[in-house]
């Protein structure tokens, strides 16, 4: 039998700007090197801001006891932009983060981190939905453009664990993963309806 190659990407959001939700920002200016106080700050009706920070962001929505909370939009000066909800001054609920590369994520947050339900659609037209946890997917669905589809567990945002792929041919693999790759106990159904069931090593049958 062929060994059937396949290339896993990680799916993780923390090399953005945006995923760093949880800063707390001053209103006391500690000198000219802190760049996460505040330039200006423009009260709206009730208690809708605008607030623009020393380091280029800028946040519009609700503000309370000096502090983000209820609905608000921050629109980084890395061009990544959030909108939901914030909770004592940091992203919390339900939002959606836009990225400058084109991705999105729509879905949980807690303490400023991509956690809970969510999907995150790539601007390549990859799709990723599931469990996440400190801006990784945990448990869930990654369906490439491509037709390729992985159903299962992640470690780190890496295919690791138990989980099912299927390949857009029509081949079936059902079992172990390690760092991306078929590792351990799994069943694989060829397109051809070959079955091998059984050890794996490196994306070998043994």
């Amino acid at each position: 039998m062929i060994k059937k190659i396949f290339l896993i990407t990680t799916i993780m959001v923390v090399a953005s700007c945006a995923t760093s939700l949880n800063n707390a920002y001053t209103m006391e200016d500690s000198g000219p090197s802190d760049t996460n106080t505040i330039k200006s700050l423009v009260h709206k009706e009730g208690e809708k801001v605008r607030i623009e920070y020393k380091n280029g962001d800028i946040y519009e929505g609700d503000f309370k006891n000096n502090k983000k909370e209820g609905r608000g939009k921050i629109i980084y000066v890395c061009g990544d932009v959030y909108e939901g909800d914030f909770k004592n001054d940091v992203a919390e609920g339900e939002g959606k983060i836009v990225f400058v590369s084109g991705d999105e994520y729509i879905g949980e947050l807690r303490n400023g981190a991509i956690e809970g339900k969510g999907k995150l659609t790539c601007a390549n037209g990859d799709i990723c939905e599931g469990d996440w946890e400190n801006n990784a997917i945990k448990k869930g669905k990654f369906a490439w453009k491509d037709g390729n589809v992985y159903e299962g567990d992640f470690e780190n945002g890496e295919i690791e664990g138990r989980g099912k792929f299927v390949w857009a041919d029509g081949d079936v693999y059902e079992g172990d993963f390690e760092n991306g790759e078929i590792e351990g106990e799994g069943k694989h159904v060829w397109k051809d309806r070959a079955v091998y069931e059984g050890e794996w090593k490196n994306g070998w049958e043994r």
